[in-house]
């Protein structure tokens, strides 16, 4: 399912009677490497949740297209939005292909298992963002730095028209860093929406297009 906007109208968000997100309105569109810039504390995650539809706990509405989101199943909404958090861990061991894989999950046969064009456009993704030698490693292996590869790559094997990423060079080194950002730039120079919630000031200056700070 694609779309081209995702729309916040008037949402705010209250933690044990505490405000944390207040009147909140933007328009986020594909083709755009968008940052939601903020200190913690001020909502930023949060906001991520409430668009990817992991929290329905608001006020105010969020439209995919021109669409609420509350019109869609759950199904749906993850056929049009990924979403990458701060930190992944893994408490059972996977291989990174088996990861992948699992990306194709709503398009599976009766059987379980993914078509030959799914597994082959998987390792077309792989060997765009240069991670066909970690394709069999355990993913409880990984460095920080390959993990945010690996789950940027299921992103996009789940095919969806936006990818929302929290914090998403936190904990890795200035290398690294910098080729996720490459990377991410990459991705929306192909078509994607990519909406980043980040404190790192200097670094969605450098990179994004359109920039929203929460107080």
């Amino acid at each position: 399912m694609k779309i081209n906007t995702i729309s916040c109208k008037n949402i705010s968000l209250s933690f044990d009677n505490k405000n944390i997100i207040n009147d909140f309105n933007e328009v986020f569109e594909i083709n755009t490497l968008s940052a939601i810039k903020g200190l913690n504390g001020t909502g930023k995650s949060s906001l991520l949740k409430l668009i990817t539809g992991l929290n329905s706990n608001y006020s105010g509405n969020i439209f995919y297209d021109d669409k609420n989101i509350n019109q869609f199943s759950s199904r749906e909404i993850s056929n049009c939005v990924s979403y990458v958090g701060t930190r992944n861990h893994f408490t059972f061991p996977i291989s990174v292909a088996e990861l992948l894989n699992t990306g194709r999950y709503n398009y599976q046969n009766i059987f379980g298992k993914i078509s030959e064009s799914d597994h082959q456009n998987i390792l077309t993704i792989v060997e765009e963002i240069g991670i066909m030698d970690l394709y069999t490693k355990n993913v409880q292996n990984l460095s920080d730095g390959e993990l945010q590869q690996v789950m940027i790559a299921l992103a996009l094997v789940r095919d969806t028209s936006f990818i929302i990423l929290d914090e998403p060079t936190s904990f890795l080194d200035y290398k690294n860093r910098e080729k996720i950002w490459n990377l991410l730039v990459a991705l929306k120079n192909k078509g994607k929406g990519i909406i980043i919630a980040s404190h790192d000031i200097f670094e969605i200056e450098k990179y994004a297009d359109r920039i929203t700070e929460l107080k």
